[in-house]
């Protein structure tokens, strides 16, 4: 039976059986919940990893800036009506062993996220120390970072001004 296994035709997948695991933890649901009540009208997404959220404008070496996002993850990302993110969150998980490096890798996210114009804010490990979703976003808002602005808005920006710059020579 071994050798069969071992050295007979490779399986086709059909009696293999498979177990759902759970994706977020208890905590991670609770602060979820939280932040969706926190961002009613917004989509509030978990798990999320820097490239799947953010592009390399520019960048010396973008294939190491492209590296660079997909090493990097958030537990919790809040998006605009427009679908992308205004607001990144982590969840404070310090063990004193990695202390360090942790604050090596969170300082590293948060100038990646402010370049993009996105606000990184670290959230307590319980919503029991948390103010009220309403108390939260009005903080937030106040907080919210200035968004840059796609190539189609500042192109346009520029025919604009260049139209109104013709239109002045137009009326002499």
């Amino acid at each position: 039976v071994w050798a069969y296994r071992r050295y007979g035709k490779p399986s086709s997948g059909r009696d293999d059986r498979y177990a759902p695991e759970p994706i977020l933890t208890t905590e991670q649901v609770a602060l979820l919940d939280y932040l969706r009540d926190t961002f009613p009208d917004q989509v509030v997404l978990p798990n999320v990893a820097l490239q799947d959220m953010l592009s390399v404008r520019r960048a010396r070496d973008p294939q190491r800036a492209r590296q660079r996002l997909a090493t990097h993850r958030v537990d919790f990302v809040a998006c605009g009506p427009d679908g992308r993110p205004q607001f990144a969150f982590d969840i404070e998980r310090y063990h004193l062993s990695d202390a360090k490096a942790k604050a090596h890798q969170t300082k590293i996210k948060n100038r990646i996220l402010k370049t993009a114009g996105v606000r990184y804010l670290m959230l307590k490990d319980g919503i029991h120390r948390m103010p009220t979703p309403a108390d939260f976003r009005q903080q937030l808002n106040l907080a919210a970072l200035a968004q840059p602005k796609a190539k189609a808005d500042r192109s346009e920006n520029a025919r604009q001004q260049l139209e109104s710059k013709f239109s002045q020579f137009d009326q002499l």
